[in-house]
């Protein structure tokens, strides 16, 4: 998010791969999808040191469940297809469309 995207955020990743830079992943106050896209892009690239993905735990409420396992201060994909995440039903809007 902070970067522009997923797009951006790999060319970085490759940029700091070729260079020797060790990355540091962080992120604002944002829902579990996006948490966990920058968690799979993060876990793909042998340059990341460092994570700073807890931006969902400062939501009141988040539309979606998953995309992520936290266990003993460390960040695991969470099983499942795709990003592994589940849009919360109380979420959904009137008309139950996601």
């Amino acid at each position: 998010m902070k970067c522009g995207g997923i797009s951006p955020a790999v060319r970085i990743a490759h940029l700091a791969e070729a260079t020797g830079i060790d990355l540091m992943w962080g992120c604002n106050d944002e829902s579990r999808i996006s948490i966990a896209a920058a968690l799979h892009v993060a876990l793909a690239s042998p340059a990341t040191r460092y994570l700073d993905l807890d931006g969902s735990f400062d939501l009141a409420r988040d539309l979606a469940s998953g995309g992520f396992v936290l266990e003993d201060g460390l960040l695991r994909t969470a099983p499942g297809a795709g990003l592994g995440v589940a849009w919360i039903e109380s979420s959904r809007g009137a008309d139950n469309s996601a």
